[in-house]
């Protein structure tokens, strides 16, 4: 069982004389970019506007209490993944929907996801639902994830930042109990003010 940790990352600089550097990595750490947020946000601002097919839908999501429900499956299902990243299940989506309902005045659920289809068929979503289609490219998207008021989150780092991105001042985010299965990722770029709920994923790590 690897004992790295994404928390932990080095950053090694080259010799004074160089003069440009590109750095590479995942760098998945909010201490690593605090202070700078307003920056940022402005760097992860789509420069195109909406795409015209989803011009409803940005309005539902702009006036409505929206939630956003952001299903990561696909390469997260394959065999060679599932024990590290497989944490959200149907239970857990579905405690998350409640926890919404009890604490949002009539909210209304953006549901986004890599297998639209599958979501569609497997969970079932009283109220106010809209589906996005899941081929719009990854920055129309994520601008219509983070345009939303709440979200309800899959440990996935797009995920991650449309809730960060958001401009939403009472935002409630919903996330799992863990971010991955291996214990020393379980915390893994989890803040204070995520709402963790357990999921029905039994930790393969742990048995």
């Amino acid at each position: 069982m690897t004992s790295y940790s994404p928390d932990v990352e080095t950053l090694y600089l080259p010799k004074d004389s160089v003069t440009r550097v590109f750095a590479y990595g995942s760098f998945e750490k909010y201490d690593y970019f605090k202070g700078i947020d307003g920056i940022l946000k402005k760097e992860f601002t789509p420069i195109h506007p909406c795409l015209d097919d989803n011009k409803n839908l940005y309005d539902v999501i702009q006036h409505t209490n929206s939630v956003c429900i952001a299903v990561r499956r696909g390469d997260f299902m394959a065999e060679e993944n599932k024990k590290t990243f497989y944490v959200c299940d149907l239970e857990y989506f579905q405690k998350a929907i409640d926890y919404m309902q009890q604490h949002v005045k009539n909210p209304v659920f953006i549901v986004f996801s890599n297998d639209i289809e599958w979501v569609k068929e497997n969970l079932p979503i009283n109220g106010d639902v809209y589906y996005e289609s899941g081929k719009d490219p990854v920055w129309e998207t994520f601008r219509l994830m983070y345009s939303c008021k709440h979200f309800i989150i899959s440990n996935s780092t797009m995920h991650w930042w449309a809730q960060w991105r958001s401009e939403s001042q009472d935002k409630i985010v919903v996330a799992p109990d863990r971010w991955y299965n291996i214990p020393c990722w379980e915390n893994h770029l989890m803040l204070d003010s995520f709402i963790r709920i357990p999921t029905g994923v039994k930790n393969p790590y742990k048995l």
